[in-house]
Formats: C-alpha cells, sequence, structure tokens
C-alpha cells in the first residue's frame, strides 16, 4: 500500500472528523511492519505525513488481519481499491469471529468507528446505508 494512500486516509479521515466534531484528534493507528518483519501496533495515533519508510502490515486476507490486531471488534482496511477510489473497507469482528464488512469513504473511517465504538450506531446500519448510496458509505449513488 503506498504511503501517499495511508497519508490520504488519515488526513481525509479527521477532516471527515472534524466537520461533524470540531477540534477532532486524529484517532487511527495504522498496523505496521516492524525492521525484524514482526507486526506492530503503536499505543498512540498515527499522525501523517507517515515518511516513505514506513511499512504498513498487509495481509493476505481480512481474516489474516484480524488475527494480527488483537481483540478490535472493528477496524477498517485498506485494499487495492482504496488506491482507485479513496474507500476502505469497515470490518466487524463478530461473535465467533466471523467478519462482516462495509466499504466507506475515508473521510467516514474514523468517525464511523469512534461511532462504532461508543455504541451511536450500528454496523448493518452502516451496510444499509452503504448500499442506498451505491455500495460504498458516505458517496452518495
Amino acid at each position: 500500500m503506498p504511503v501517499a494512500v495511508l497519508n490520504k486516509l488519515l488526513v481525509q479521515a479527521r477532516a471527515g472528523s472534524e466537520e461533524l466534531v470540531p477540534n477532532s484528534e486524529h484517532e487511527l493507528s495504522i498496523v505496521f511492519t516492524a525492521s525484524d518483519d514482526s507486526i506492530g501496533l503503536l499505543d498512540e495515533v498515527t499522525v501523517p505525513p507517515l515518511n516513505d519508510s514506513f511499512r504498513p502490515f498487509i495481509a493476505s486476507s481480512l481474516e489474516a488481519a484480524a488475527e494480527n490486531i488483537g481483540e478490535a471488534e472493528y477496524f477498517a482496511a485498506l485494499d487495492h481499491q482504496s488506491t482507485i477510489d479513496d474507500s476502505a473497507i469497515l470490518v466487524h469482528r463478530q461473535n465467533g469471529g466471523s467478519l462482516e464488512t462495509a466499504r466507506v469513504t475515508f473521510d467516514s473511517v474514523q468517525i464511523l468507528l469512534v461511532s462504532l465504538f461508543i455504541g451511536t450506531l450500528g454496523f448493518q446500519e452502516i451496510k444499509d446505508i452503504a448500499d442506498s448510496e451505491g455500495g460504498i458509505y458516505g458517496r452518495s449513488a
């Protein structure tokens, strides 16, 4: 995943949060690959700009990503489509380990993850809105 796309995600996600909640801080942390090829997740947020030496964790599948990010119930992942249309895959790890997904715009990633965490929005609601907007939450059909 190009660092420029990661920076774009971080900037647009915070900007989307700012529209709804002025003075929003960065809230996202990007999983990275350390120099020894281990997977790392900082206890602090990832603040752009990332430099070209940043190595994001690249998973072979959403299931592999879920296995490597700890106990998070919700997370966002980027894929090839993300490099084309500035969208991410929002993932809900359900009881039993199955994954439910919805595609969302970069500018909605942070506010949706925060909303899910505090319980002001349900994942099915996000999926329904995405379906009504042509398949991507935050982008009208």
